[in-house]
């Protein structure tokens, strides 16, 4: 069940949720009521864009491997890339 309150102004999300249809549906708790200005944040763990370390042996490594990076943090492909934006000097 959501929350049907139609004067929320603000939502923060604290870590990464699964999936950008999650966040979607968060964020979207803001704003219902047309008279105000809402805003909403996610606030992410540097897990999320940290790669997980790939053995170096050669027989663990292969072509297909060196391609596909794995994170330290699991979420949805379509989440991590709305959430990469440039930074600068953050």
């Amino acid at each position: 069940q959501g929350a049907d309150i139609p004067d929320i102004e603000v939502v923060i999300q604290f870590g990464a949720p699964l999936s950008l249809n999650i966040w979607v549906q968060r964020a979207g708790r803001a704003g219902r009521n047309l008279a105000i200005q809402a805003v909403a944040y996610v606030l992410v763990e540097k897990s999320v864009f940290q790669p997980k370390k790939l053995s170096t042996h050669p027989q663990v490594l292969d072509l297909a491997d060196q391609e596909k990076v794995e994170y330290k943090k699991n979420i949805d492909d379509s989440l991590r890339q709305f959430l990469e934006v440039p930074t600068s000097g953050c």
